[in-house]
């Protein structure tokens, strides 16, 4: 390949640290993978690696939505270092259904024909690598997402987060609909807390918004330090 003059200097992530050329394609640069569902996942499995480990020994990625994660994990393995893959771990949102999260990785593992787990945070006996999988908001949740998990580590909050109530009860009030009434009120909250306001989840990660030491983390640190 031939950069151009503009191509052929490495820049750096400002979330992993890690330095790369603008169009180099992508490799799998350590012997841990942990592969997330979109941005703000990325991002934030990024700082839980860091919070969670003593080493930086995982290398994260962003597999782009759930119905991409097959045709992500097949390609996984034409990428450079993959040979030397030791364990993957996979992240996403259970959803609505995580009965149905649960099928989708495992077809998508097997597809892939990659060891799959029966169930989510335990990792599979056969391989190289060894692989699990993580469902947000955690195995004490039928459903959810990544935004309710982070929701459940600052409920102690509760002066804030009665004022974040009081304001969404005063929105649909109004007649506005919030769909997604999760993302409503993590962003409330992060915008009550001058250092947060702006942030995006993952963002909020980097800047300790979310509590790493509580309980609700557990099983996503046993799974991450496993690795």
């Amino acid at each position: 390949m031939v950069l151009s003059h503009s191509e052929n200097r490495k820049v750096r992530c400002p979330f992993c640290g890690e330095e790369f050329y603008p169009k180099e394609k992508q490799r799998i640069i350590r012997s841990k993978l942990l592969i997330a569902e979109g941005r703000d996942a990325h991002v934030f499995s990024i700082y839980a690696c860091q919070a969670f480990r003593q080493d930086r020994e995982v290398h994260v990625m962003n597999f782009g939505g759930n119905t991409e994660l097959s045709f992500f994990l097949r390609e996984l393995k034409t990428l450079e270092g993959f040979d030397k893959l030791q364990s993957l771990v996979i992240a996403r949102d259970a959803e609505k259904d995580t009965s149905s999260a649960v099928d989708s990785v495992k077809s998508a593992l097997k597809k892939a024909e990659l060891p799959s787990p029966n169930t989510p945070f335990c990792f599979a006996t056969d391989g190289p690598p060894k692989t699990a999988f993580m469902l947000f908001p955690g195995p004490a949740c039928k459903d959810g997402t990544l935004e309710h998990l982070c929701l459940n580590t600052i409920q102690d909050d509760a002066n804030l987060m009665a004022c974040v109530e009081v304001f969404l009860g005063c929105i649909v009030e109004t007649g506005e609909q919030l769909r997604q009434i999760h993302k409503n009120r993590l962003h409330a909250y992060l915008s009550g807390k001058d250092k947060y306001k702006g942030m995006k989840l993952g963002e909020a990660a980097k800047a300790g918004a979310w509590k790493w030491d509580h309980p609700v983390f557990t099983p996503f640190k046993k799974i991450i330090q496993e690795m």
